[in-house]
């Protein structure tokens, strides 16, 4: 990161990079889908600060942050995973196939403080994981503008707020 001044530095390799520099990373295009993360990156504080906005939740720091961060460049992301993970918790609920796994490896989860999803909500959270990888093998020049049109279907649809 200090080689590259970078701004931002994601450890998973989603999306892929515009541009490859080597054989460990390359370049965030600037109207790449999804640009701005939380999960596993590495952000100089500088850059985080500017794209950073008070009273924003999780997901919308992510959609709104990536627009804000277009004017800004150095953002990177690896060419591969750099380390596995369970994703255990969606919306402040544990999500029920990692809950279970996490059982039998002899985990013991309070309940009491976070609910795991009912079948219900763990058909929908697939059904967005289903969205998102139909989004991911989009070319990365089309992604944006394909999300963008499909945002503007469920706003006609009433599916989402304007």
């Amino acid at each position: 990161m200090l080689e590259l001044d970078a701004n931002f530095l994601r450890l998973r390799a989603n999306p892929r990079p515009e541009q490859v520099i080597d054989s460990e990373i390359g370049t965030l295009a600037s109207g790449a889908a999804y640009r701005v993360s939380l999960f596993a990156t590495l952000w100089k504080m500088t850059a985080l600060r500017k794209v950073l906005r008070a009273g924003e939740s999780a997901w919308a720091f992510e959609l709104q942050g990536t627009e804000r961060s277009r004017t800004l460049n150095g953002f990177y992301t690896v060419l591969n995973d750099v380390f596995r993970y369970l994703h255990g918790v969606e919306r402040g609920v544990w999500i029920r196939p990692t809950a279970k796994a996490l059982e039998r490896s002899g985990y013991q989860l309070d309940y009491q403080y976070r609910r795991c999803m009912d079948r219900l909500e763990n058909f929908g959270l697939s059904y967005r994981l289903f969205k998102s990888w139909i989004l991911h093998r989009i070319p990365e020049r089309h992604r944006a503008s394909t999300l963008q049109f499909v945002r503007n279907c469920y706003q006609h649809l009433g599916m989402r707020k304007p």
